[in-house]
């Protein structure tokens, strides 16, 4: 019993030299050194919402959501906590005279050269989440699109125009 009663002072002593030099700490301080923000510190700006440098029009929403004549609509917002940056798109459900099935929106992020073109689901509210975004600017556009075969039996798509193009800054 006597080694026990002197292992527990010496333990004691142990953990307050490493604590005292960093080696460990809370399991909250942690999780922050891993470098997530403190929620504290977590602020969602409303300024970091993507506007139209060309121009479009805006047709309300939050985010400030824009659109020229017949595109679906398009707005983005940069949430610093977590570093988000969110696209709102839509417009069309999938009817009407051309029955569009699928969205093409294109996209630019910090670090990476060029366009970055994928396919969405057509919708009339739409959201496409990154996680983790990379701070710095951000490019959107999209448009509205059904395949079709012409004459010659090939396939095309058929497309309505761009949407402006949005422009965001994530700092």
């Amino acid at each position: 019993m006597r080694v026990l009663s002197r292992g527990r002072p010496l333990t004691a002593a142990c953990a307050a030299a490493l604590l005292g030099a960093g080696l460990i700490c809370a399991p909250g301080a942690a999780a922050a050194a891993v470098g997530h923000t403190p929620a504290s510190l977590c602020v969602t700006r409303p300024p970091h919402t993507g506007f139209p440098p060309a121009g479009g029009t805006d047709i309300g929403g939050s985010p400030p959501r824009y659109q020229s004549g017949n595109s679906p609509y398009l707005g983005a917002r940069f949430d610093s906590c977590p570093s988000t940056v969110r696209a709102y798109y839509g417009g069309y459900a999938g009817t009407g005279l051309f029955h569009y099935t699928y969205y093409v929106m294109q996209y630019t992020k910090p670090g990476e050269l060029g366009w970055k073109t994928i396919n969405l689901t057509i919708g009339e509210h739409r959201l496409l989440t990154f996680h983790e975004a990379s701070n710095g600017d951000w490019n959107f556009k999209v448009k509205a699109c059904f395949d079709a075969t012409v004459q010659g039996g090939g396939q095309r798509a058929f497309c309505s125009p761009w949407s402006p193009q949005i422009y965001l800054n994530a700092r």
